[in-house]
């Protein structure tokens, strides 16, 4: 068999369906489903149901020795090596980001926790002289045993959950909250130090603004690493929700109507929310916005940092903009936009609680544990439907 399922076909039921980012579900589903046409065997039978007949052009069953099976799949010009099977083995076989690796395998023993039985997926490309590139693990598909009654009372109130956020950028998230409100403290004492008195003694010169400074310091270049940080993710995570695509919401016509949908919606204009998996359109514009606004704030930050340290070309260039504009100036800007980052954390909030209870599908506790909880079959606008179950 194809995994370690023994049971009648209508025992043998898909539980949840998990992508490590690159590909869909639907597309993690498609490629577990390549099997030889008529096949009989029970678990490809099951997975067949649900995604659809996927005829493998080239097929090596699994075996006691190998515990992974390999298939050969083509679609249109482009043809992909699937290897699917007992996972410590294909794990051992194929290649995976640390960081992808670690939320897989909390999905994995959450699903095997619950006693399902795994079968997990990697594939590799075949380019056009026929050269296979190195397999990567894409995902797994967990499932179940039922009762054969038992099948006829699914009904459409199954949730699935799935695996949204990295564990690298939960991490970013809540190191960014810190380093805000540090260097919102300090900064906010640096303009107005409303606090400390002064020394009592003549002779004495307290140290407390250097303190202040210092920890302001100290976590703006924090700061500055965690946005170097978040760049290497834009430009080369496999999981799409963290590209920067992600916060560009004019792609195509869908992308448009998706936009003026959720605009209606959050004017009052329409009862109904559009689904997305990620951030919705408007969400992808004030993050992209609020991205901008850190980039100018870090900016005059170091521009006034750079003025303590004009022997060094470095800092020079930093400075240009305090000699053009002048400290006073810069000061201002640079203050300014740290009330309009609180005014921002406000609305985020406000706006992330209020989709959690309208939506339903976990999205600040996915901020702690990674996943949503979406109900199977819904269709959301960034993500195909949601059948893992």
């Amino acid at each position: 068999m194809t995994a370690s399922v023994r049971a009648t076909k209508r025992d043998i039921r898909i539980a949840q369906v998990y992508s490590a980012g690159k590909y869909t579900p639907e597309e993690i589903l498609r490629f577990a489903a390549a099997a030889p046409s008529g096949t009989t065997d029970p678990v490809e039978q099951a997975l067949q149901r649900e995604a659809g007949t996927v005829v493998a052009t080239e097929y090596v069953p699994v075996n006691p020795d190998s515990k992974y099976s390999l298939a050969s799949i083509e679609q249109g010009a482009r043809k992909q090596l699937v290897m699917r099977g007992e996972t410590n083995t294909v794990l051992e076989k194929a290649s995976m980001e640390r960081t992808a690796k670690r939320d897989f395998v909390d999905n994995f023993e959450a699903a095997r926790i619950l006693g399902h039985r795994i079968l997990t997926v990697a594939v590799a490309d075949v380019d056009e002289v026929g050269q296979k590139s190195q397999y990567y693990v894409e995902g797994f598909i967990s499932f179940g045993i039922d009762k054969p009654e038992e099948h006829g009372h699914e009904g459409n109130n199954q949730w699935v959950r799935v695996q949204l956020w990295s564990r690298s950028l939960r991490f970013q998230h809540w190191a960014n909250v810190f380093l805000i409100i540090l260097m919102s403290l300090t900064g906010y004492y640096i303009m107005d130090p409303f606090f400390g008195g002064q020394p009592t003694n003549p002779g004495e010169v307290g140290y407390l603004m250097g303190y202040i400074r210092f920890a302001h310091f100290l976590a703006g270049f924090a700061w500055i690493a965690m946005g170097v940080w978040r760049l290497s993710l834009w430009l080369f995570s496999r999981q799409r929700q963290l590209r920067w695509r992600s916060l560009w919401p004019f792609d195509s016509k869908r992308d448009v109507d998706g936009l003026w949908d959720t605009i209606l919606y959050y004017v009052f204009a329409k009862k109904e929310h559009p689904t997305y998996l990620a951030h919705n359109p408007l969400q992808q514009l004030a993050y992209t916005a609020i991205y901008i606004l850190c980039i100018v704030q870090l900016l005059t930050g170091l521009a006034l940092f750079g003025l303590y340290e004009q022997t060094s070309w470095f800092w020079v260039i930093f400075s240009y903009p305090v000699h053009w504009l002048g400290i006073p100036f810069v000061r201002v800007i640079h203050a300014a936009l740290m009330f309009i980052l609180w005014a921002f954390v406000v609305i985020h909030v406000y706006l992330a609680v209020r989709a959690d209870n309208q939506e339903t599908l976990g999205g600040v506790s996915s901020m702690i544990n990674g996943g949503v909880w979406v109900r199977k079959g819904t269709v959301p606008r960034d993500a195909h439907r949601i059948g893992e179950v």
